[in-house]
């Protein structure tokens, strides 16, 4: 690893325990998640593509309902959460692995936060997990979901851009009936690739689909609606990528 790489790895690791420790002081007073919400977790996304080197650029096909939605992306590196929270203009919870949830501070604050803690091997806490999440949108809470279940392989994009589908995260939007939003990600697969520790700088795109409503389905539908959601990010991933280096 290059100098300028260790030193990137070293700040963004710094800034990202130094703003998750702020965040879980401050969480622990009640009614400041909106606070933190429009305050520390954007300056941290800022913070951590501003030290990389990273700039994106995100295109709308439609505006966004005003009420909660389940956003769906591809899932291309760590980097695609900092990406995402600034380009879809709106704060989210994400569907994270336990694993996440034990890291200090970073784990302490995704919890007080709220965002949706599964484990993976187990499947009954998993299905109570996700049963809590619908109450939460139907709350009023937009909820991002990885569909692919995990980030891909850099080498496999070429030929397989969009891995086969998990339903959880289309299920939790048919339950809680609120539209999907499909998301297209392209290039954090250079800037951090998956078991990879450095991080290069280059440039991002997120294609922002159209919503996808869910009224009137029901889990009978969910194969349909997977394929439906799967084939728009396919399909943006094409222009979306054209371009993107590092």
């Amino acid at each position: 690893m290059s100098p300028r790489a260790l030193a990137v790895l070293v700040a963004e690791v710094a800034v990202t325990l130094v703003l998750a420790a702020a965040a879980t002081l401050l969480l622990l007073v009640p009614g400041t998640v909106p606070l933190v919400d429009r305050t520390l977790v954007p300056l941290w996304a800022t913070l951590v593509l501003r030290l990389a080197g990273v700039r994106f650029t995100a295109t709308r096909a439609a505006e966004l309902p005003a009420g909660p939605v389940v956003f769906a992306a591809n899932h291309r590196s760590h980097f695609d959460i900092p990406v995402l929270w600034l380009a879809l203009g709106r704060p989210f919870r994400f569907v994270a692995k336990r694993e996440l949830a034990r890291i200090p501070f970073f784990g302490w604050a995704l919890r007080l936060l709220g965002h949706v803690i599964v484990d993976r091997g187990d499947s009954a806490a998993a299905q109570a997990t996700m049963a809590r999440a619908v109450d939460r949108v139907r709350g009023g809470v937009s909820v991002l979901v990885f569909p692919e279940g995990t980030r891909g392989e850099p080498s496999r994009f070429a030929h397989e851009p969009v891995a086969p589908f998990k339903k959880g995260g289309i299920i939790l939007a048919i339950q809680a009936g609120v539209p999907i939003v499909p998301v297209a990600i392209a290039g954090t697969e250079r800037i951090l690739p998956k078991h990879a520790i450095a991080i290069r700088p280059g440039e991002v795109r997120v294609a922002i689909g159209k919503p996808i409503p869910t009224t009137g389905l029901t889990e009978a539908d969910r194969t349909r609606l997977t394929e439906e959601v799967r084939a728009a990010i396919a399909a943006a991933l094409d222009p979306a990528s054209a371009g993107v280096g590092g």
